[in-house]
């Protein structure tokens, strides 16, 4: 086992970009229920895009992520794209962004996620990670902390996934391989 270095970013971003086919299909529902304990009933909304951008700065135990950018990107049904920079669009449609925002950090053992689905539907994770058979191998969520649900931001150990959202979150965590 070894640390993960600059060249699993890929391997990571399209790992990150894998929410885009949680969010655009009817597995929606399950994910806002299993992560966000929310309840949505209604149609899984037409998002713009999930937007994704790399931090150049994370405090992993308070899990706290800068807004400077260091790369950013894209995911829609074409595919991921690397673009210049994702905005941020504060427009809403019922309780979601219109584009989805995944801001994250990560060293050479572990990624902290900032996933934005609205403005009252935020997550801080942060899971560890390491190079393991020739592969990137994300492990279980260890912290998590919720943000805008009306309690202030407030960090927490475990895991906030009963069920696993693609690679994510399983007992085992995954490995990845491009």
């Amino acid at each position: 086992m070894s640390a993960v270095s600059r060249e699993y970013l890929w391997q990571i971003v399209s790992h990150i970009g894998s929410l885009w086919t949680v969010i655009s299909s009817d597995a929606l529902n399950s994910y806002l229920l299993d992560v966000y304990k929310f309840e949505w009933n209604g149609l899984v909304p037409e998002f713009y895009y999930l937007g994704m951008s790399e931090v150049s700065y994370a405090d992993d135990e308070r899990l706290f992520l800068d807004f400077i950018f260091e790369s950013s990107w894209i995911v829609d049904n074409s595919g991921v794209q690397r673009v210049k920079a994702t905005g941020v669009e504060f427009n809403t449609v019922g309780p979601f962004f219109t584009a989805p925002v995944v801001l994250f950090y990560f060293s050479e053992s572990y990624v902290v996620i900032d996933e934005h689905l609205g403005p009252k539907l935020q997550i801080r994770r942060l899971h560890p990670i390491e190079v393991r058979n020739g592969g990137l191998h994300v492990g279980r969520c260890e912290r998590f902390g919720y943000l805008g649900l009306g309690k202030g931001f407030r960090v927490s150990t475990g895991s906030p996934i009963r069920r696993s959202w693609p690679n994510w979150g399983t007992a085992e965590g995954s490995d990845l391989k491009v």
